[in-house]
């Protein structure tokens, strides 16, 4: 090796298994990755929403009916690890309402001791088979 030259070594980092922490400030990028049931737009970006967790939430519109959006929220969000709050569950031919709690890997730190952070999904028809999705995180 040349005189003043500094060979360059790969560090290797072992990591130990820890719960993903999240900001309030993050909480957005975490809603976007969210899965979308199919007619939903293919880019989705967060918004204020005022009383959600870290201000921020998802809002928009897709091709369905409250059952199977419902359906498709349960099915998916169980695989990803949150658990539905059954007692919170309403729906009907207006639209729906559910929350989870969120997985064991995913730690969102109420500002409210006393409370947990949920996934709240909110869905209300706008037409025969249009429906407007609201999703955030909040305490409770």
């Amino acid at each position: 090796m040349p005189a003043n030259t500094i060979e360059q070594v790969p560090a290797v980092v072992e990591a130990e298994a820890r719960p993903f922490l999240v900001s309030q400030a993050n909480s957005a990028d975490i809603l976007v990755k969210l899965p979308r049931p199919q007619g939903s737009p293919k880019n989705v970006g967060n918004m204020f929403m005022a009383n959600a967790y870290g201000q921020q939430g998802l809002n928009f519109q897709a091709q369905g009916k409250p059952a199977p959006t419902v359906k498709f929220y349960q099915d998916a969000l169980t695989k990803m690890g949150y658990a539905e709050r059954t007692i919170n569950t309403t729906q009907g031919d207006w639209g729906f309402s559910i929350v989870f709690d969120t997985p064991a890997t995913l730690t969102l730190t109420p500002k409210d001791s006393s409370k947990a952070v949920v996934l709240v999904i909110q869905g209300t028809m706008l037409g025969p088979d249009t429906i407007n999705l609201n999703l955030r995180f909040e305490e409770i």
